[in-house]
């Protein structure tokens, strides 16, 4: 077997980990041509996800890599650090993975810059439509890939939460309050990664 086909197949095998954990619908239904397609075009979507972490990964000017940190400090609370926004409800709209990648945005934000600033969740829902589903269900990792794609992401207060997908406002309409210049994955129960992450910064998790 070839190397590029070793490499696909053990990607389709972690795609395939994926679909189980988090029981997507296509993957216990019955094998119609529809259902073939979608799963065909989820994995596109996934492979395409883990090729652009792996490419952000590799850039010198990332923001953060945590392989690079060597001192982890016994405690850290980023609330007390004023590295969190006050407490957001997404009421009825299932997009809670627009939520947290925003905590995570605003995090950073605030680290570099020393600014706090409650960021646009409705914008996410309404934009960050690559992979995601507003309402219905979404990933952090489409959510960032927006933010870096739109060059950044406008404040709360400028694109109000409405518990709802919308359109999408044009871009002339708000102004940008935060950017990222990467992200990257930590590695599945990997506890050590995970510890060196959130010594450096507020991070995603799904669970």
């Amino acid at each position: 077997m070839s190397r590029s086909s070793h490499g696909a197949s053990s990607l389709a095998e972690k795609h395939r980990e994926w679909m189980l954990r988090h029981k997507r619908p296509y993957t216990n239904v019955a094998e119609t041509y529809a259902n073939i397609a979608e799963k065909e075009k989820r994995f596109k979507i996934f492979t395409d996800n883990v090729n652009f972490i792996k490419h952000f990964n590799k850039q010198e000017n990332s923001t953060y890599k945590y392989e690079s940190v060597a001192d982890v400090p016994a405690f850290v609370d980023w609330k007390q650090k004023g590295a969190v926004t006050p407490i957001k409800s997404q009421q009825r709209c299932a997009c809670c993975w627009a939520f947290v990648a925003m905590g995570a945005v605003e995090g950073i934000t605030q680290i570099k810059t020393g600014r706090l600033v409650s960021s646009s969740e409705q914008q996410l829902v309404d934009c960050a439509t690559y992979g995601n589903r507003g309402c219905y269900d979404g990933w952090m990792d489409n959510a960032f890939w927006y933010i870096l794609q739109n060059r950044g992401i406008t404040t709360e207060a400028n694109y109000p939460y409405q518990d709802g997908q919308s359109y999408c406002q044009p871009r002339p309409s708000y102004f940008t309050a935060a950017q990222i210049t990467g992200y990257e994955d930590v590695p599945t129960n990997d506890e050590e990664a995970l510890l060196k992450v959130v010594s450096q910064q507020p991070v995603a998790v799904a669970l």
